[in-house]
């Protein structure tokens, strides 16, 4: 096999990787943003929550490590920093979730998260693009 035609097969499969990673990334979004929501309510929050949240934070980080095995791009960059945001707010919606009760929590609560939505968009959005580059013939 030459040089370059093995640089092409560690290309593919770098790119085949990402596309995995972001679709297991994406994958979990609706369960974090479920677990941010719920984290931001004042109830008293249940071991099921935490637990939850400890797996979906835990997905995240498995994706970050995966994606450090790939040659760097600014694809894989910038998915990294949206799976790492991602895995952040999940961890910080935890913290404030279990958080004792305070006059601060509800005012803390209601402005935590991702105003913009932007990482959980941007990692939905080239999700989204890689199955449909999938499923056309």
């Amino acid at each position: 096999m030459s040089g370059a035609s093995e640089g092409a097969d560690r290309q593919s499969t770098g790119d085949a990787e990402l596309r995995q990673i972001v679709l297991a990334g994406a994958d979990l979004l609706e369960e974090a943003e479920q677990v941010v929501a719920e984290c931001k309510q004042l109830d008293d929050h249940g071991a099921d929550l935490a637990h939850r949240g400890h797996h979906v934070a835990s997905g995240y980080f498995a994706l970050r490590n995966r994606l450090t095995e790939l040659p760097a791009t600014q694809t894989s960059r910038q998915v990294e920093q949206w799976l790492n945001f991602m895995q952040q707010i999940v961890e910080q919606a935890l913290i404030l979730g279990y958080r004792p009760d305070s006059p601060d929590k509800a005012r803390v609560a209601e402005q935590f998260g991702d105003p913009d939505g932007s990482a959980a968009e941007h990692l939905r959005a080239l999700a989204t693009r890689y199955r449909n580059e999938t499923s056309s013939p």
